[in-house]
């Protein structure tokens, strides 16, 4: 069976490559060669102690991994390796991890590339996050008696149809995992009707709700408003957009009317920076770019710079989190709401169900459906009720903190063994 997967996922890489290489230059982005992706290029000193092996696939995952490796650095002097597929998430391990560990793209999933990483690197524990099944990943772990170790563990609604129409393929792939960390007992109850033994998981929550973030005073919010021109204007951040949403978004404010709002606009993927520019352009709306600001009027930001985007949910009076006005599933929403911000998003946030559920029921969030809606968040903006609704959310992050710990103590009991 592995070498059927492998003849398929080889022959996918030939129909995506001429994508990858040209229109979104991946590995130009990345700055890696296509030969790193084989492992080929692979130089670590000797092995001394323990090492993991963290893979996590994009930018959200990369992002969660910070706070586990921090954590597990403070613990013991553990050798730990970071592979990202994405170049935004390569990006930012980077620049946040490379003092505390290995940053490397992460390897095809065909036995050579996956041979080369093992061998070189050695690990004694293979950690992977949320729904990242990799077939020949998972076989090459347990050839070597490596435990696997799937941590946040969350599946989409496509994800949980697929795994329940292959059944029998889906419950020999999962049980090569020796743990799952699971964010909730729909989860747990979920993998149990796979074929997965109760033993196997554990309920740790969302390590999205332990959030590592800076913390900014009021003399730096007064500061960033002053250099932004922002002074006096009520500011509402569109954090995570993707393809479609900016439309909606910028038809809805020229519909309010009113010039009391600078709306922030950070488009997921950074390739998309100039075609969201393009669509400001076109609604004539008086515009800034992070990338070459000048103290000029403007109506609106383009945040057009990598890694800034919690300093302006801090900043701001109201967020909205993209990737829910179409059918993308949502993004992580929580980073405006340790800053006790109003949060809304649209109605399809179904890759964070579980969240989307708690927030929403307690008052903690809202849903905007269609022009309307966004239009009555405009006319909101710093008002009482959106004020109480920032710090209703917070309180319900503070209750559900707690995975990273659950997380840490999990792979520390393994690496014990």
């Amino acid at each position: 069976m592995i070498y059927i997967w492998n003849l398929l996922y080889f022959f996918l890489l030939i129909i995506v490559s001429p994508y990858y290489l040209f229109v979104k230059r991946a590995f130009v982005k990345g700055e890696y060669k296509i030969s790193d992706k084989f492992g080929k290029n692979l130089h670590f000193p000797p092995k001394n102690g323990k090492r993991l092996w963290i893979h996590a696939v994009s930018l959200g995952e990369v992002n969660l991994s910070i706070p586990i490796v921090k954590a597990l650095k403070e613990k013991g002097d553990f050798e730990i390796l970071i592979t990202s597929t994405t170049p935004t998430g390569l990006m930012v391990a980077r620049k946040k991890l490379s003092d505390l560990c290995y940053v490397q793209p992460s390897p095809f999933d065909l036995i050579p590339s996956i041979e080369n990483f093992f061998k070189k690197f050695d690990p004694d524990i293979l950690i992977l996050i949320e729904a990242e099944i990799w077939p020949t990943l998972l076989r090459e772990a347990g050839r070597r008696n490596v435990p696997a170790l799937l941590i946040n563990t969350r599946f989409g609604r496509r994800t949980e149809i697929l795994f329940k129409i292959f059944k029998p393929l889906s419950s020999k792939i999962l049980n090569k995992i020796e743990k799952f960390l699971v964010q909730s007992e729909k989860t747990k109850n979920f993998l149990i009707s796979l074929g997965i033994k109760e033993r196997k998981i554990t309920i740790a929550g969302s390590l999205k709700a332990d959030l590592l973030l800076p913390d900014f005073n009021e003399d730096f919010f007064n500061k960033r408003r002053e250099e932004l021109n922002l002074s006096g204007k009520k500011i509402i951040v569109a954090g995570s957009t993707v393809e479609g949403e900016e439309i909606i978004l910028l038809k809805a404010l020229k519909k309010y009317g009113k010039k009391d709002i600078v709306m922030i606009i950070a488009p997921r993927h950074p390739e998309r920076f100039l075609k969201v520019e393009n669509i400001v352009k076109y609604y004539g709306f008086k515009y800034q770019k992070r990338s070459s600001f000048q103290k000029d009027d403007y109506e609106i930001f383009l945040l057009d710079t990598i890694g800034e985007l919690p300093e302006f949910y801090a900043i701001s009076d109201c967020s909205f989190v993209g990737g829910s006005l179409v059918k993308v599933g949502g993004h992580n929403f929580l980073e405006p709401i340790y800053y006790k911000k109003p949060v809304f998003f649209g109605p399809f946030m179904y890759n964070f169900k579980e969240l989307y559920e708690i927030f929403t029921s307690n008052g903690g969030a809202k849903v905007v459906r269609n022009e309307k809606d966004l239009i009555e968040m405009f006319n909101s903006v710093g008002n009482e009720t959106q004020r109480k609704m920032g710090m209703k959310g917070y309180e319900i992050l503070s209750k559900i903190r707690g995975a990273k710990e659950k997380t840490v103590n999990e792979i520390l009991s393994f690496l014990s063994k």
